[in-house]
C-alpha cells in the first residue's frame, strides 16, 4: 500500500469510530507517524513504512503498551493482545479499517 492511501483510510477509520479527541499525524515521504488521542493518558499511536513495508497499531495507556496489531519482516501480522501485550500471535493480514474496527471492540469490552 502506498503512504497516500495508508492515509486516507487510517483518517477515515478513525473518523468513522468516534473515538478520538485529537489527532496527529505526520509525513515524511514513505514513512508516517501519528498519535490518535483517547484521553490525557490514553492513545493510539500508529507507524507506517511504505517502503519497509511494516505497520503499528500500539494502544498506548499510561505510558506502556496494552494493545497492538503489527507487520514486520520477523514475525510479519501479529497481535499483541490486551490481555498480555507482550505476546505475538500470528494473524492474518489487516486492513486499517480492520484494525480500527478490532480497536473499538477491544475499548468497549474493558471495564
Amino acid at each position: 500500500m502506498d503512504i497516500d492511501s495508508f492515509h486516507a483510510e487510517l483518517v477515515t477509520a478513525l473518523n468513522e469510530s468516534g473515538l478520538f479527541n485529537q489527532v496527529d499525524i505526520d509525513i515524511e515521504e514513505f514513512v508516517l507517524h501519528g498519535r490518535a488521542h483517547l484521553d490525557t493518558q490514553k492513545f493510539l499511536q500508529v507507524h507506517f513504512n511504505s517502503q519497509a513495508d511494516t505497520t503499528s497499531f500500539s494502544l498506548i495507556d499510561q505510558k506502556k503498551r496494552t494493545w497492538g496489531i503489527d507487520n514486520d519482516h520477523r514475525r510479519g501480522w501479529h497481535r499483541h493482545p490486551i490481555e498480555n501485550p507482550d505476546d505475538h500471535i500470528t494473524v492474518e493480514p489487516l486492513t486499517v479499517s480492520q484494525i480500527i474496527k478490532e480497536l473499538v471492540e477491544v475499548l468497549s469490552s474493558r471495564p
